[in-house]
């Protein structure tokens, strides 16, 4: 699938909502855990959002759904070796790696770039300046990420309503 936008600004916004997407698939989980009995629109998610996950990063939900499942695992009996790492390792790796790419659309700046095949390019100031161009492949290749990333994470809820 690819998506066709008129200019970087676009391109940036459809990944910070996409980005969002799965963020919101965290917060699931974790309502969920909390509240296992109460319906998506209830008072008490409803607080639970207003007062915490509103207020934490969005690593912060996701290192909070590790524990939470990592716990879940040890109790079943699992027990993590050198070579055996927990069932949910690959997908909340992933995670990872998009939230720190999600930080460089929302953080970095925005250039101009006059290269046919770049869609959006992020300048970065990190130890020295950098450019990062995305083409439309790397683009659509992201946004794949992302909404894999998501499913999965939707995914894993089955494992906390077990």
């Amino acid at each position: 699938m690819s998506i066709i936008l008129n200019s970087a600004h676009e391109y940036r916004g459809y990944l910070i909502n996409e980005f969002t997407k799965l963020e919101r698939a965290l917060d699931k989980h974790l309502l969920l855990h909390f509240y296992p009995n109460d319906d998506a629109n209830s008072r008490s998610h409803y607080r639970m959002h207003e007062v915490l996950l509103d207020r934490m990063t969005f690593d912060g939900k996701r290192t909070a759904v590790k524990g939470i499942l990592d716990n879940k695992v040890i109790s079943e009996g699992f027990k993590k070796t050198k070579n055996k790492s927990y069932p949910h390792s690959k997908i909340l790796g992933e995670v990872r790696e998009l939230i720190e790419i999600r930080n460089f659309f929302a953080h970095y700046l925005t250039v101009i770039d006059h290269a046919k095949e770049t869609v959006i390019t992020l300048l970065q100031f990190r130890d020295s300046t950098k450019l990062l161009q995305y083409t439309q492949q790397d683009f659509d290749e992201l946004v794949e990420r992302i909404m894999k990333a998501t499913s999965d994470v939707l995914g894993l809820i089955r494992t906390i309503q077990l």
